[in-house]
């Protein structure tokens, strides 16, 4: 059964971070509450909780260590790993530092350069190891993957996937297939994810779920949206599933309102994630834009940016930060504020560029001249 973590108070007034077993966040959040535990905070969407593995991280870390090294930048992930490994191997280190700085200094021994040198290296060695192991080892390699993935750096992706060892092989086919879409071999990148069905079980949402980012990566959006209405159909109640259907919806060039506020409205009707806030902001925004209203589209946009502060080390969040920024030009233009409307566009314009979504930046610049 799934895991979802989340953050609670006990009724002791007590907050903790746990993970409960449940078929769906809905569940998760239902079990907190018959424990009695109050201001609940999901931190786990239902596709994380379908995919993610986190068997080996839960034997070295407390849901509350996990909780934040999902959140942490870049240098807060190389502190918490570093701490976690010197805790390890603490009384080794303290009986080092005993035999070879201690001692001495208990015979009468004044503190020298070798003193200094002992402290550095019993202390530093463990501490450059353990650093080590995330910049140049496999976690930091699979960033650059996710990297490459949301700047459509289509080319790079299977030389990525070459230098990773023990990446899930749904993961690998997954990506592998994303990066023959872009680069223009939709059927064979659908074949190659076809074979993923065979190879091991995945529910049926989720396949459709992924198949439907693999038609994004070849801009294919009908076919794209048609898997995730599959996606949606098959996985009944998940807002993940929901949210991205409304945002596929309004981002490409259907435009359908009507259909993304409906798809919103029962989202919005689930337990979500904090993972997924940024999300609903986010359409509210586009919707509110599309309804001629840009005075309240700046506000769920900007919103949804100071939302996408969960993200932390995740690089595919940089993706939707961009796009969200070129929906504030649009936004901020249409409320006379060009000089902000143009600082937004600059920080849109790569990746726009990067997906050729050709539509939007055109409508930025018209926005822009106007």
């Amino acid at each position: 059964m799934p895991e979802y973590l989340l953050s609670a108070t006990d009724e002791s007034g007590r907050r903790l971070t746990k993970f409960l077993q449940a078929d769906s966040g809905d569940g998760a959040v239902a079990a907190a509450r018959e424990r009695g535990w109050a201001e609940i905070v999901l931190h786990t969407d239902d596709t994380a909780a379908a995919t993610a593995d986190l068997t080996s991280l839960r034997r070295i870390y407390s849901p509350r260590d996990i909780l934040r090294l999902q959140r942490a930048t870049t240098a807060e992930f190389v502190f918490l790993i570093v701490r976690k490994g010197l805790s390890k191997i603490w009384w080794a280190l303290l009986a080092l530092l005993l035999l070879f700085v201690g001692w001495p200094k208990w015979a009468g021994e004044p503190w020298g350069i070798r003193d200094l040198v002992s402290v550095a290296a019993i202390l530093g060695i463990p501490s450059l190891t353990y650093a080590a192991i995330f910049l140049f080892g496999s976690a930091r390699r699979y960033q650059r993957l996710l990297r490459d993935v949301a700047w459509a750096r289509w080319e790079s992706v299977p030389r990525r996937l070459r230098t990773l060892k023990g990446l899930p092989p749904r993961e690998f086919v997954f990506r592998k297939a994303q990066a023959l879409a872009g680069l223009g071999k939709l059927d064979e990148a659908l074949d190659e994810f076809r074979r993923l069905a065979e190879r091991e079980e995945v529910p049926d949402w989720l396949y459709w779920s992924l198949m439907s980012n693999v038609s994004l990566a070849a801009r294919d959006y009908d076919k794209a949206i048609e898997s995730q209405e599959k996606a949606v159909r098959l996985g009944p109640g998940n807002p993940t599933l929901l949210l991205g259907l409304a945002g596929q919806l309004l981002v490409t060039s259907r435009r359908d309102t009507v259909k993304a506020s409906a798809l919103l409205t029962e989202a919005k009707g689930h337990a979500l994630g904090d993972t997924l806030r940024f999300g609903v902001s986010r359409i509210e925004g586009i919707l509110a834009l599309e309804a001629g209203d840009p005075g309240v589209a700046r506000k769920f946009l900007e919103r949804s940016l100071e939302e996408l502060g969960f993200a932390g080390n995740n690089a595919l969040i940089d993706q939707f930060e961009r796009v969200t920024h070129a929906y504030l030009c649009l936004a901020r233009a249409a409320l006379g504020d060009a000089a902000v409307a143009e600082e937004h566009f600059r920080r849109a314009e790569p990746m726009l560029r990067a997906h050729r979504a050709d539509d939007l930046l055109e409508c930025c610049r018209a926005a822009l001249r106007s």
